[in-house]
């Protein structure tokens, strides 16, 4: 997926743990700005943290959204909270900072409501979006344990 994105833009990672996929974004997008939220990087790649294009924000996510300026980002990732209640405020936040024909992606879009392996609200929040909002399904992402990326596109 990220090969299929626009190359250059401005990014945000929400959740950026160790920062494997932020090296990827890095890698494949080559964006010009990279923001990570996360609670700590004290777990986060060296060589991602050390990127001039990265500037780091530490803590939880909708407070650094609500932080930026509205449709200033070409791509956000969503990966921080799982529980259906953080994705709807991650989502509340992010939306209106995507530029038209950008993009809102999450990770781990899989329906998981098992006692001894978790619940996942991802699913649920980002069908509701999508629904309400009426941003199309970009990309789908199939991974072999059923934790897919999907991406949503904001309308023109």
């Amino acid at each position: 997926m990220l090969c299929r994105l626009p190359q250059g833009g401005v990014v945000a990672e929400l959740g950026t743990y160790q920062g494997d996929f932020a090296r990827a974004i890095l890698d494949i997008m080559a964006p010009s700005r990279l923001h990570l939220a996360d609670i700590t990087f004290s777990l986060c790649r060296a060589d991602v943290l050390a990127d001039p294009r990265v500037e780091r924000h530490e803590g939880l996510s909708v407070p650094f959204l609500q932080s930026c300026a509205d449709a200033s980002f070409d791509m956000i990732y969503v990966d921080a909270d799982h529980g259906y209640a953080a994705v709807r405020a991650d989502i509340a936040a992010a939306a209106p900072k995507v530029k038209p024909g950008g993009y809102l992606i999450f990770n781990d879009f899989a329906r998981i409501i098992r006692p001894g392996v978790g619940v996942l609200g991802v699913h649920q929040a980002v069908c509701e979006f999508a629904v309400s909002s009426g941003w199309p399904v970009a990309y789908f992402c199939l991974e072999g344990e059923a934790l897919y990326d999907i991406a949503l596109r904001r309308p023109e």
